[in-house]
């Protein structure tokens, strides 16, 4: 069995396949020279217990991934992130930034690809209009955080630079080579039904949920032309949309371009954690795409239940 020196090493050397690049990266975060560098990698020193976690936690490696392959059980640790978007002061935009540029990687790839099975409304659905983004924000904001703005729908307000990277967000979905989404058939009863509680308890006026109603229904007839048609209108690119046949519990996406991997697990409205371990990704993927068997594809194609669908959704939004 390897020792944990060793994995330690392995995991190190996928990361960073040059040596020469390991080794100067290394004597720069551990202040040393470079022939005690490539002694510990030959495995001649060991790394002390202080340099391993200095190293994973610049490196961002997990520790328990690696002690993984040391340990006898039936299950494996998967490291998540979840990116903090917000301080006492409200939201830190160049976080935000920095996330999107990262996945903007997916984007160059030929095989470039997104698939979810949702539960509940994607950002990709809703980015594009004003008073469900803001709907969406303010729930999050209402139990995520303690700042007053998001005490009442009123006065929440997407700001500019908030705007500017959902605008990005959203160009950046559309140039995909494909995308496919699994819907939950109670995606849409079930957020009438939030609107409904908040305007009952009088944090949503009736005015406001009328805007909201609009672009309920702006926003499903954008999306059946962009469903009947199969493709984004705007780059050509291909657009699956299927509806579940059973309940989806959890929203979970992925993200995949050649070597280059994400899922995200959705888990407090505007935000989602995520891993870009590849093993795991494409195993989601797996599982996903495994959904399909289930579903009803109605892009391009099902037009007798691409109708029903829209018709059904239409009704349920009528009754805000």
């Amino acid at each position: 069995m390897k020792g944990l020196n060793t994995l330690f090493l392995e995991t190190l050397n996928k990361k960073f396949p040059n040596k020469s690049e390991l080794a100067e990266r290394l004597a720069d975060l551990l202040n040393t020279d470079k022939t005690s560098i490539y002694r510990r990698l030959r495995e001649e020193v060991r790394f002390s217990v202080d340099e391993v976690g200095m190293i994973a936690r610049h490196f961002g490696l997990s520790l328990d991934e690696i002690t993984d392959n040391i340990r006898e059980k039936d299950y494996r640790t998967v490291k998540l992130e979840l990116p903090n978007i917000t301080d006492q002061d409200g939201i830190l935009y160049d976080l935000l930034e920095e996330h999107l540029f990262c996945s903007e990687k997916f984007l160059s790839g030929e095989d470039s690809e997104l698939g979810a099975a949702l539960g509940v409304l994607n950002r990709a659905f809703f980015l594009s209009y004003d008073n469900l983004a803001r709907f969406f924000l303010f729930k999050w904001g209402r139990y995520y955080t303690d700042l007053d703005e998001y005490r009442r729908f009123e006065t929440v307000q997407v700001a500019e630079p908030l705007k500017a990277l959902q605008e990005r967000e959203r160009t950046n979905l559309m140039q995909f080579k494909r995308t496919f989404y699994i819907w939950d058939v109670q995606i849409i009863p079930n957020l009438v039904r939030d609107i409904k509680y908040y305007e009952s308890i009088s944090l949503i006026s009736r005015a406001e949920t009328q805007l909201i109603k609009e672009d309920l229904f702006v926003m499903l007839d954008d999306l059946e032309k962009r469903v009947a048609n199969g493709k984004y209108p705007e780059t050509g690119n291909r657009f699956e949309f299927y509806t579940a046949s059973m309940n989806i519990h959890t929203s979970h996406a992925y993200m995949h371009s050649e070597d280059n991997w994400v899922y995200y697990l959705s888990a407090f409205v505007v935000r989602s954690m995520f891993t870009q371990d590849p093993e795991l990704c494409r195993d989601m993927k797996n599982r996903i795409n495994s959904q399909k068997a289930s579903s009803i594809l109605i892009s391009e194609s099902g037009e007798k239940e691409r109708l029903y669908f829209f018709n059904k959704q239409r009704q349920v939004i009528d009754t805000l």
